[in-house]
């Protein structure tokens, strides 16, 4: 498999493609939080199930509730061959991008976000 990981907006991504597997696809994942409580606050809980309900008619990302309760942001896109780097960075960004108006809108509801590493941030990742 090829692996590659990156940060965005505090989240780290997991970005994975096997090229032996038929469609070559590309899977992103990144854990964002907790899942909101409805006893901290429903109108919280609420407004981040609303968002993570509207993300769902994406082409290729979505926002996800796991079964252990994490909010996560995932994607998956098929890849066209040859597969090179740009090839893969930009399936990438292409599913971060559809992501990042509503992981602006969980930003602005959550009472907690991923902060980034600062040695991440300084590129020393």
């Amino acid at each position: 498999p090829l692996d590659l990981s990156f940060v965005h907006q505090g989240i780290r991504f997991a970005a994975t493609a096997k090229p032996a597997e038929a469609p070559l696809c590309l899977r992103l994942d990144g854990v964002i939080s907790p899942a909101p409580y409805s006893a901290e606050s429903i109108p919280v809980r609420r407004a981040a199930f609303a968002i993570i309900e509207a993300s769902r008619k994406l082409p290729h990302g979505r926002l996800v509730i796991t079964a252990d309760q994490q909010l996560r942001a995932a994607g998956e896109i098929a890849l066209r061959s040859p597969l090179t780097p740009v090839v893969l960075i930009g399936a990438a960004a292409r599913i971060i991008l559809e992501l990042r108006p509503f992981l602006a809108l969980l930003r602005e509801v959550l009472p907690c976000w991923p902060e980034v590493d600062p040695a991440i941030a300084e590129g020393a990742d």
